[in-house]
């Protein structure tokens, strides 16, 4: 349950690569919410800023620490293919490490199934 969590500095971001998914969970989560107004939907591959964001640092800060989306949904990232899904996972491999040996990294974010 998103909605309690929300707010001006703690914000979600919705990616996915298709238009009719966007308006289609947005109505979804408008009646189960209510207020979405935390809550940004975007479309990867029409919205330039957003692309490639979970490969440059200084973007994931900018988006998490800026502009408040701690939680990032990306739906649909299996259609930029296996190369990028690769790149994705790589950007998040040491977030949750617990061997002391290597230090998780709060600078990545976590991949949810």
């Amino acid at each position: 349950e998103l909605e309690p969590q929300l707010g001006p500095g703690n914000r979600a971001l919705y990616i996915c690569t298709n238009d009719n998914l966007i308006t289609h969970v947005k109505t979804m989560l408008e009646q189960s919410m209510g207020d979405i107004q935390y809550v940004k939907f975007v479309n990867y591959l029409k919205t330039a800023d957003i692309q490639d964001f979970y490969k440059d640092k200084k973007k994931m800060e900018e988006w998490i620490n800026e502009k408040g989306y701690k939680s990032i949904f990306f739906d649909e990232a299996a259609d930029l293919g296996l190369e990028e899904i690769r790149k994705i996972c790589q950007s998040i491999k040491y977030r949750n490490v617990v061997n002391t040996s290597v230090r998780p990294n709060p600078d990545y974010f976590r991949m949810m199934t």
